[in-house]
């Protein structure tokens, strides 16, 4: 868990630093590999990714979250 929070940190860094593919691949990382459900779904309103609104691939992040979420709460 500490990894995935760390690798979304490091994801909003980039984000930060105008390092886009690097935010992007960075964010699908966490959401794919351990991030909690509750801390996904927040990456659509989280002011540090604000650099990426606008981009189709934030869409496309947030939907993904959005899916893995739901796959999660389905198995619990």
């Amino acid at each position: 868990m500490q990894t995935a929070v760390s690798t979304y940190n490091l994801a909003c860094v980039a984000a930060h630093e105008g390092k886009r593919d690097e935010a992007f691949s960075l964010l699908r990382e966490v959401i794919d590999h351990g991030l909690l459900p509750s801390l996904v779904l927040g990456i659509e309103n989280d002011s540090d990714l604000q650099s990426l609104h606008g981009d189709p691939r934030f869409d496309d992040v947030v939907a993904h979250a959005k899916e893995r979420a739901a796959a999660a709460a389905k198995q619990q």
